[in-house]
């Protein structure tokens, strides 16, 4: 699966070379059915639906790519400083509870208005939606670990709680740093999709959630317009999604 998944990832950030055409040119008729010249036809303003297919898959994937490094380092980060407090962090991990019971997108709606509807607010948005779960589970995976015989046999050899935590405790709690990584991903497509299709915020480009947002108008004379892009980033998610299910057994 992990050789599936590489490959998925490798052929939509090379796709927009095979594009046979420019994406945002017209070529032909509204809502042209597949022929010969067309392979996929033409959306709602005469451009091809190929192009465009193979151009959107980037950032889809990309940028909540982005997104989910940032959440990830951030909340491992968090997560460690946490556990080196007194208490491990049990009383302040409760105030991140009311950014976790808010809508996303409401959320993300929020950040833009403040920041601005642009890349920079996306990426603060979808990472600041992310990194309250990251940290939680960080921080219950590496609270256990302190607890371990190995790691009191390294307390009372005098080491430090920053190198225990450095040498002793984040390479045992990696996989699932991984496993939460690939969720973060899934849920920051998730989010830029549902902000794209909406109409909130773009990742800048064409991607494949504003691309079923203008095919569905012309679903009834060329669904592959709205289908096609649909179902990829289904693939994507269901891709990522056992890749997270093969880290966590791992």
């Amino acid at each position: 699966m992990r050789i599936v998944a590489l490959l998925m990832i490798a052929l939509i950030i090379c796709s927009p070379w095979l594009a046979p055409y420019n994406p945002q040119r017209s070529l032909g008729l509204a809502w042209q059915l597949p022929d010969e010249r067309l392979w996929l036809g033409s959306d709602g303003l005469g451009r091809d639906v190929l192009s465009r297919l193979l151009s959107g898959g980037r950032n889809i994937l990309l940028f909540p790519l982005l997104c989910a490094l940032c959440s990830s380092f951030l909340g491992s980060l968090c997560a460690l400083l946490l556990v080196a407090l007194p208490d491990r962090g049990r009383r302040l991990v409760v105030l991140l509870d009311p950014l976790l019971y808010m809508p996303p997108l409401l959320v993300l709606i929020g950040v833009i208005y403040a920041f601005g509807n642009g890349q920079v607010a996306l990426l603060i948005g979808i990472t600041l939606l992310n990194i309250p779960f990251t940290l939680r589970y960080v921080r219950s995976l590496a609270d256990p670990v302190l607890d371990t015989g190995y790691v009191e046999v390294a307390r009372a050899a005098g080491d430090a709680l920053p190198l225990l935590l450095w040498r002793e405790v984040l390479p045992v709690i990696v996989p699932g740093i991984l496993a939460d990584g690939t969720t973060r991903l899934v849920a920051a497509i998730y989010l830029l999709a549902s902000a794209s299709f909406l109409g909130i915020a773009t990742p800048g480009g064409i991607d494949w959630a504003s691309m079923v947002r203008d095919g569905l108008p012309g679903l009834m004379l060329n669904p592959w317009a709205a289908l096609l892009p649909a179902l990829g980033i289904a693939l994507v998610v269901v891709a990522m999604s056992l890749q997270t299910d093969r880290w966590s057994k791992g």
